[in-house]
């Protein structure tokens, strides 16, 4: 997510926000000066500072409510997570920007809650106050959320919200000790920020872990454990029991740099003009757009450059419904420089205009191709898009997996990630493969992956090899 994007958010909650204050500003003064001060006579005056406090502090509380309540629709089912840490280990499989600023901004959320409650009322500069009140109001935003399912009521949220409102308590407490010059100063600026200093070791201490180790991580790997022990989890093949050495590969690995140059080359090999594109980066991947003579965008994934080419010309004609062969889709992406190596499956999609060419770990020349390459051919001879997912990979290390049996009995326990919306009451392992997926680091490690028939439908279960 952008820095662009949040304070477009931000824009959207503080406009919600000044409304309602406005709102609730003329309601209050109707109140009070028609109905407190002229009705009933009423002489105590207002404190403009005290004032604007409420106010600031109203005016946040209606932002997170429009944040977490007002601007989702209902997911149409009630979801909760109580497994502490599982969106932590969520965000280590798959170690993205996205995945950890979600963590980050749950915990900042509330850090204007604890900051502003002890200069609303007095009484909140008690810690007891102020994190009961943190508690409680977080627990009430996720409550709500299960309610009208508006969001999945997720202990971590609690947490990572309750430890923002203790930071935002700890920050505005130090600046008043010392403002006030309060006796044993030294300590109880090291107690206020307390929570604040764990917070930041913690994430510190996280990334740190993260670039130590030599490889990266698998999205594949569980986040949170699946309730299966009532289920009926079988085999229909013989798994084997020997551990056995396998290989780890690696792909090239761009950064913002290398991905632009790599963009322009694409789009010059295609003779669209690249000297002044339009320019998207992000922390895994970047969007090139050309609108020199029509429109064209190209997304990059820094790791193994795979990309996605389009064409947006499609008013000019439609995909074609004519038989599609293999020689004449190879002329015409070499004339968009687009390589097909030798050896890959050809595939004539059952949609009109589609066609794919495939590679499982297929040998080119010192190194390894996996993944597909698929585009769309149209009636007037042009293919408008091209998706190059196909991953050039070279042997990196030796490594030993785990048996086929050991695996299954990861299931069994149900340490595997696989989104389900109703418990499991059958399990019944068909078929199982040795694969290679791409870690969070460029990596591609071995990977079981298990066909298996749950509650009488298909699906794939997959499950980290590594010993």
């Amino acid at each position: 997510m952008l820095i662009s994007q949040i304070f477009w958010m931000l824009k959207q909650y503080l406009v919600f926000a000044i409304l309602g204050v406005a709102f609730l500003a003329i309601l209050f003064c109707i109140i009070y000066f028609i109905v407190y001060r002229k009705l009933l006579k009423g002489q105590k005056k207002i404190n403009l500072k005290s004032a604007f406090i409420v106010a600031a502090f109203v005016c946040y509380i209606l932002m997170v409510l429009y944040a977490t309540l007002f601007s989702r629709g209902s997911m149409g089912y009630c979801s909760v997570n109580l497994d502490l840490f599982s969106s932590y280990l969520e965000a280590w499989n798959s170690f993205t920007l996205r995945g950890w600023q979600l963590l980050i901004l749950n915990i900042v959320m509330f850090v204007p809650f604890g900051m502003l409650l002890p200069l609303v009322n007095k009484k909140f500069k008690r810690v007891i106050w102020s994190a009961s009140a943190g508690a409680l109001f977080t627990l009430l935003i996720e409550t709500v959320q299960l309610i009208f399912n508006l969001g999945v009521f997720e202990v971590d949220d609690i947490v990572n919200n309750f430890a923002g409102a203790m930071i935002g308590y700890g920050l505005i407490m130090a600046m008043l000790s010392v403002l006030h010059r309060e006796k044993e100063l030294p300590k109880k600026i090291t107690c206020y920020l307390l929570p604040l200093v764990l917070v930041i070791g913690g994430f510190a201490g996280i990334f740190i872990k993260y670039n130590m180790n030599e490889l990266g991580n698998l999205e594949e790997a569980y986040s949170t454990k699946i309730q299966c022990e009532d289920a009926k989890i079988t085999s229909d093949i013989k798994l084997s029991k020997e551990s056995k050495q396998d290989v780890i590969y690696k792909t090239k690995v761009y950064d913002k740099k290398t991905a632009l140059e790599y963009a322009k080359k694409i789009f010059k090999g295609m003779g669209i003009p690249a000297d002044n594109l339009k320019i998207l980066q992000f922390n895994d991947n970047a969007l090139y757009t050309s609108h020199e003579e029509s429109e064209y965008s190209l997304w990059i994934e820094y790791a193994g450059g795979l990309y996605s080419y389009t064409d947006y010309t499609f008013d000019k004609s439609n995909p074609t419904s004519e038989p599609i062969k293999e020689e004449t889709i190879i002329s015409k992406l070499k004339k968009m420089n687009v390589t097909v190596p030798e050896g890959l499956t050809f595939e004539n999609k059952e949609q009109e205009g589609q066609f794919c060419f495939k590679a499982d770990m297929t040998k080119y020349k010192d190194e390894y191709l996996l993944g597909e390459l698929r585009g769309t051919l149209y009636q007037d001879g042009v293919i408008r898009n091209v998706d190059n997912s196909l991953a050039v990979l070279e042997k990196y290390k030796d490594v030993e997996v785990i048996s086929e049996a050991e695996a299954f009995e990861q299931i069994k326990q149900g340490k595997f990630n696989l989104y389900l919306d109703k418990e499991i009451s059958t399990l019944t392992i068909e078929h199982v493969n040795l694969e290679y997926r791409a870690d969070s680091k460029g990596f591609y490690q071995p990977v079981y992956s298990f066909k298996v028939k749950m509650n009488g439908e298909e699906n794939f279960i997959p499950v980290p090899a590594l010993n």
